[in-house]
């Protein structure tokens, strides 16, 4: 009887602890406000969202929420993503060339602030093609 009893209650407590652990900022790759665009046509729209973002000043910080489905940059070089994005603000190495993690910043914060905001992460294989793309976020 105890069994049947604490089945649901572990089902709940093991779904609150796995939706605890994923903040929102990570979940954008399946909001449904996402666009899913070819792949010239994403790397324009992030290319330009970072220029936007890398230009903006003003003294409240700029966070916008993705709005392109980046999933379409998975089997896509480190160069190409490179060449049209510019270089990744880290990496995991200390040159970013070899590297298996990159991290993007999609967001603005004036002089002075300490946080962060939304981050595209992509981790590549080992002969360096993106093996997932991912929307996420610094706090």
């Amino acid at each position: 009887m105890r069994a049947i009893v604490l089945l649901p209650c572990l089902v709940v407590l093991a779904t609150a602890c796995a939706s605890s652990h994923e903040p929102p900022a990570t979940r954008p790759n399946h909001a449904p406000s996402l666009r899913a665009l070819p792949l010239s046509a994403t790397l324009d729209e992030l290319r330009a969202q970072r220029s936007r973002l890398k230009s903006a000043a003003g003294p409240r910080p700029v966070d916008p929420p993705p709005t392109v489905d980046v999933r379409v940059l998975v089997g896509i070089g480190r160069d190409r993503i490179q060449g049209a994005l510019g270089p990744p603000e880290s990496c995991d190495q200390p040159t970013c060339a070899d590297a298996r993690s990159w991290y993007y910043e999609f967001y603005y914060l004036p002089e002075g602030w300490i946080g962060g905001g939304t981050a595209l992460f992509l981790t590549f294989d080992g002969s360096g093609r993106c093996a997932h793309a991912s929307w996420g976020g610094f706090k």
